[in-house]
């Protein structure tokens, strides 16, 4: 065969494996419905973020109904939440209930980033430059 003709060949399965390749985004299950629990978290110390698991890390429960529970706060465990495209809100019932991690309007905000068999949650109100999130795995 002619250079050519070897190039065009090789051209040709490079585009289908590409095309033929899985889609891993296919696979992430983008439902945040049932429980959750938090097994760690990404933090940097001014360098690479590293992982630190945590063995007694909340559990949340994401109702069809837009409610949720959670034991994140001794003083509140209730409330509702909106699933906005990347955008987790949550909206604790408790009458004076605070967070250091509610904005302005009193919701608790996430970046939600919907992985393989779990979820990462980035906190909208707490600044961290070198990035910082909480994993969560689904519960049977």
């Amino acid at each position: 065969m002619t250079q050519k003709v070897q190039l065009s060949f090789a051209f040709l399965a490079l585009i289908l494996a590409f095309n033929c390749s899985k889609n891993n985004d296919a696979d992430i299950e983008t439902s945040i419905l049932g429980s959750w629990q938090e097994t760690g978290g990404y933090t940097s110390a001014g360098g690479p973020q590293f992982y630190v698991e945590d063995e007694n890390g909340e559990t949340i429960t994401f109702s069809e109904d837009g409610s949720f529970t959670s034991n994140a706060y001794p003083e509140c465990s209730t409330g509702t939440y909106t699933l906005n495209e990347n955008d987790l809100k949550l909206t604790y019932d408790c009458e004076d209930f605070t967070s250091q991690f509610q904005n302005p309007e009193g919701d608790v905000t996430y970046k939600i980033t919907f992985k393989p068999g779990y979820f990462l949650l980035e906190s909208t109100v707490l600044i961290c430059t070198d990035g910082c999130s909480s994993k969560y795995i689904k519960l049977p």
